[in-house]
């Protein structure tokens, strides 16, 4: 009889570990089933890519300040680790005297690689989802010339 109750109390225990364990992965796959609706300009939160396959995702955006953050992922000049990003958002009201779009700043601090890259650019609504057009500038700490320390090009990022 003892021996069977000792039984019976490891199990409840057992069972009581496991009903913890499944309501602690429960609980983040329903947060993250609530926040994937696609990324729009006016809610960027969410996974971009760009032509050259990077991975911008916005974890956070606050519509009061317009800050927001998250991670950057590039494929090109790392080995595909994450960047904290940092940046904004500015749109005004639409209005119907010209054309309209969504201000974004965004910046990036490259670490061990000695690097900043800045994007600013707009987000429109296209037919076929939202795209944001940034230009960048990437400044590096060591360069094989004076002259080479920032670079610029553009970026073209959709969901």
């Amino acid at each position: 009889m003892g021996q069977e109750h000792k039984c019976s109390s490891g199990r409840a225990r057992i069972a009581a570990t496991f009903g913890i364990v499944v309501s602690l992965i429960a609980v983040p796959l329903v947060s993250l089933a609530q926040s994937t609706s696609p990324p729009s300009c006016t809610n960027p939160v969410g996974t971009w890519t760009n032509q050259l396959k990077s991975t911008l995702i916005i974890e956070k955006y606050d519509s009061a300040s317009g800050s927001l953050a998250g991670k950057y992922m590039s494929p090109s000049g790392t080995s595909g680790e994450s960047f904290p990003v940092v940046g904004w958002l500015n749109a005004l009201q639409p209005n119907s005297a010209g054309d309209n779009a969504t201000i974004i700043a965004l910046s990036v601090r490259w670490g061990k690689y000695g690097s900043v890259t800045s994007w600013t650019g707009i987000c429109k609504a296209a037919s076929n989802g939202p795209v944001l057009n940034a230009q960048w500038l990437l400044g590096r700490s060591n360069s094989s010339f004076e002259w080479d320390h920032v670079l610029t090009g553009s970026d073209i990022f959709k969901p």
